[in-house]
């Protein structure tokens, strides 16, 4: 039975992996660092070798949404690896991260929003109903009790979306 790798068991192994991954440290200094073996370093670095890849510009959408399906890749891949040796602990920090990317995802095609989008549209702040609401006016002009009685109408639509709009 082969054994778990003690860099995956390692309470640090994001930041070991980001330090591989980056090339910044020689193996021997994250060794060091992170108090496992040279030889641990390396085997580990073998099995993220995969991972490693260069940055893709975000500049357009679609190079973000590459970015998206290789990072879910990326996260799958290291959650089989997980599920093949057993490890729990990193099988649950995979599907975390799964979970991550999903949910980014969701967000940015917009089959999920982080609020409820609510538009309260006001009738007597429009162009058009500031309009309509002056021909009523002008056409109830010899009409002095119907068009009283709108007036009235409006004001209490118009304080009742008010009240509406506040709470």
């Amino acid at each position: 039975m082969a054994r778990n790798c003690s860099v995956c068991m390692h309470p640090k192994v994001e930041a070991i992996n980001l330090a591989l991954l980056s090339g910044s440290l020689p193996l021997r200094r994250i060794a060091d660092k992170y108090g496992v073996s040279v030889g641990a370093v390396h085997r580990h670095k073998q099995h993220i070798q995969p991972l490693k890849e260069e940055a893709v510009e975000v500049s357009d959408p679609s190079a973000v949404m590459r970015q998206i399906q290789e990072l879910n890749q990326r996260a799958d891949l290291l959650y089989r690896s997980a599920v093949q040796a057993n490890d729990r602990l990193n099988t649950a920090r995979a599907l975390k991260e799964l979970r991550e990317i999903l949910s980014l995802y969701a967000r940015l095609t917009g089959e999920l929003s982080a609020q409820q989008n609510v538009v309260h549209q006001h009738l007597h702040i429009t162009p058009e109903w500031a309009s309509l609401r002056s021909v009523m006016l002008n056409a109830l002009q010899p009409y002095p009790e119907a068009r009283a009685a709108l007036v009235a109408a409006l004001e209490g639509a118009e304080a009742a979306a008010e009240g509406d709009a506040n709470a």
